[in-house]
Parts: structure tokens; C-alpha cells; sequence
């Protein structure tokens, strides 16, 4: 098993957002956009009204 080797004064561990996860070509992308395409569509409330009847 190989040592790996660390940095101590690393003042994070993950990064403070998922942005500098996910690469602006990253397919992901396509999901976001496709999902807030379709709540733009959606009528205002219908949301709100699913959320109702549950």
C-alpha cells in the first residue's frame, strides 16, 4: 500500500460549492436547463397545488 502524502494547512476539505465540482461542459448541465425549462412552462401555482393535495 502506497503512503499518501497530505497538506496540513489545507483549511477545507470538500469545496464550497458543487460549481467547482461540475464543469461548465459537463452533461449535468443539460439537466439543469431541462428541468427549469419545464418549471418555467408549468402554470404558477401548480406546484403549489400538488403540494396541496398531498
Amino acid at each position: 500500500m502506497a503512503y499518501r502524502y497530505g497538506n496540513r494547512n489545507q483549511m477545507a476539505l470538500l469545496p464550497k460549492s458543487i460549481e467547482e465540482y461540475v464543469s461548465d461542459e459537463d452533461p449535468v448541465r443539460a439537466y439543469d436547463v431541462f428541468i427549469a425549462w419545464i418549471i418555467h412552462k408549468l402554470p404558477k401555482n401548480t406546484l403549489q397545488n400538488a403540494y396541496k393535495a398531498l
